[in-house]
């Protein structure tokens, strides 16, 4: 399941999708659905298999069994979006498999199936939730194709508002980036656009951290 601020999507057990809620920016994945109170199925995809889906407000991203990725809505990445009604698949990947996604207010990340982690999307605000430019850089505001970070052997991501989370294995280490106050810094520090450990996070497990951060595969 995925839940956006107005809107939910189901995937059922046999990789079928089915949005419902409010879709005035196409985050439904249906053309010339607005609004529908009851779950609807999301044509688009018949015959796709959805193992994975997120959402954010205006956006939806979902990865197939064959590791594509697809979304609909408010495109990310671009400063003048117009709505895409219908699942597109996402471009500039290269073949590359993906296992998961997670999905910030105007940015998204991608695990791949061989750990790497995968960003892009809007941060006009700059508080280094891309993760793309070194400390006192913040100039890159717009990744419009999905690129690779700094990071792997990744095991979950999670994404916010203003920030984005990513659990690697050797040791259960969290890193975070983007706005210090969501990572718990004190107020005032210079956001992180590089991905810094957090000091003493010592998350459970990988599967936890996706569950509290809403998204779960």
């Amino acid at each position: 399941m995925a839940a956006g601020e107005r809107h939910s999507l189901l995937r059922t057990r046999s990789g079928r999708l089915w949005a419902w809620g409010h879709g005035s920016s196409g985050q439904l994945g249906m053309s010339g659905v607005i609004e529908s109170a009851t779950p609807l199925n999301v044509a688009a995809l018949e015959g796709v298999v959805v193992r994975a889906v997120a959402t954010s407000e205006q956006h939806t991203l979902a990865v197939d069994a064959a590791g594509e990725l697809w979304q609909w809505g408010l495109p990310l990445g671009v400063l003048a979006p117009k709505a895409a009604l219908l699942p597109q698949r996402v471009a500039g990947l290269g073949g590359t498999a993906v296992r998961c996604v997670a999905v910030g207010a105007t940015h998204a990340l991608a695990l791949t199936v061989e750990g790497a982690l995968l960003v892009w999307g809007l941060d006009t605000a700059r508080t280094g939730k891309l993760g793309q430019a070194g400390p006192g850089r913040l100039e890159r505001q717009c990744v419009t194709t999905p690129e690779p970070m700094a990071l792997h052997g990744v095991t979950a991501i999670a994404a916010g508002v203003s920030h984005s989370l990513a659990a690697t294995e050797g040791g259960g280490v969290l890193w975070g980036w983007g706005a210090p106050t969501s990572l718990g810094f004190a107020t005032g520090l210079e956001a992180a656009a590089d991905a810094a450990a957090l000091a003493g996070a010592e998350p459970e497990s990988p599967r936890e951290l996706f569950r509290s951060a809403g998204h779960v595969p």
